[in-house]
């Protein structure tokens, strides 16, 4: 099981260079992240620039639609015009998979890394689309050699209670998938439980995952968001993240992304291809 960024370094450095086509860039903290990358063998970039940023978006995803490029990347333009171009039903990159956003972090108080999800792309939450959710980060916690992993289904309490929605859908999603092979899951279950088995105890909680979590499905898009947002700002965690469930792994930066986060993000969509 792969536990740090440095080790996910190095198994994009044991690849070929991928051929990566890149919306838009025009600021030099998304130059200096693809010069780097390139630098250190992992890509070959394709600039595709148009003053028209949506037809820039559908030029590149034409690029990889017709196997001239491995991955796409979003650079200086919307990320609804990126997904758009992507989801476009004739000339897109649609599979049978809904899109997500998956967040990988490196926690320095954590043994393991966190695959947090969905943060970036889906705003409302059903049973089908939990459903992908729950493939794509298990998908993607193969591509780091944890072909067995731990996966919680977030909320506030543990007990399913008609009072607090997430529960109900939590409950449902973790029963769905109680007898998987490929993966252990519960829920609901809420954060401390997830992340410490000590908790577990104090709180009479009978958990196989506590501690040894390794996916995280939030019960929305903004509970995620904030909680990725703030191990990276202020709880010294290292990160990246990935979107998944099109044709190739997209690489969808924040402006906000610290160089090494940028890197870390092209990186994951290297060994995810």
């Amino acid at each position: 099981m792969i536990r740090t960024f440095d080790e996910i370094y190095k198994l994009a450095s044991g690849r070929p260079a991928a051929k990566l086509a890149i919306i838009n860039p025009r600021k030099d903290y998304l130059f200096s992240a693809i010069s780097n990358a390139e630098e250190r063998g992992w890509i070959k970039p394709i600039v595709v620039n148009h003053k028209n940023d949506k037809m820039a978006a559908e030029i590149a995803v034409g690029i990889v639609r017709d196997g001239k490029a491995d991955l796409l990347m979003k650079g200086d333009v919307s990320s609804d015009i990126i997904l758009s171009a992507v989801l476009d039903r004739e000339y897109g990159l649609r599979t049978g998979t809904r899109l997500s956003h998956t967040a990988v972090l490196e926690s320095p108080v954590y043994d393991r890394l966190m695959l947090m999800t969905d943060g970036g792309v889906n705003p409302e939450l059903d049973e089908t689309i939990l459903s992908s959710i729950i493939q794509n980060s298990v998908d993607i916690a193969g591509k780091l050699m944890n072909p067995n992993p731990n996966v919680a289904m977030l909320s506030l309490i543990e007990k399913i209670n008609p009072n607090v929605p997430e529960t109900v859908i939590m409950g449902k999603m973790a029963e769905k998938y109680r007898n998987s092979n490929s993966f252990t899951v519960e829920g609901p279950i809420s954060i401390d439980v997830a992340i410490s088995s000590r908790n577990a105890e104090t709180k009479k909680i009978d958990s196989e995952i506590a501690g040894s979590t390794d996916i995280f499905i939030g019960p929305n898009i903004t509970s995620i968001n904030f909680m990725v947002k703030s191990l990276l700002g202020m709880g010294g965690a290292k990160g990246g993240g990935i979107i998944t469930g099109a044709k190739v792994p997209i690489i969808l930066l924040s402006r906000s992304d610290l160089m090494e986060t940028k890197l870390n993000s092209i990186a994951l969509g290297i060994v995810n291809l």
